[in-house]
């Protein structure tokens, strides 16, 4: 899983950006706030589109046990749709956070 432990360390990055933001000494070195305002930006759509990719991550899981245990043909079918979907939206995320 070395995608999601980068992801981790990006997310973790990120909070320790907003955290530092907010911090009475950053607002104080303007030159400080404004490198690290653009690297929180820059961060923040890798971040948003990592924990939509750990929502996934889980969804499939959920899917897949659904469909180990359910007995109705309905909702086999519906997980079964799900899980495509949510295979398709996988591939496409780890590509996007590749880049």
């Amino acid at each position: 899983m070395e995608l999601l432990d980068k992801l981790k360390d990006i997310q973790r990055r990120y909070s320790d950006l907003e955290t530092m933001l907010g911090d009475p000494g950053t607002l104080a070195d303007m030159q400080r706030f404004v490198q690290l305002n653009r690297d929180y930006r820059n961060l923040e759509p890798v971040v948003k589109a990592s924990m939509e990719y750990e929502d996934i991550l889980g969804n499939i899981t959920s899917s897949r046990d659904l469909l180990r245990t359910e007995k109705d043909p309905e909702f086999i079918d519906m997980a079964k749709a799900e899980l495509l979907e949510l295979e398709s939206r996988k591939t496409v995320l780890e590509e996007d956070l590749r880049v």
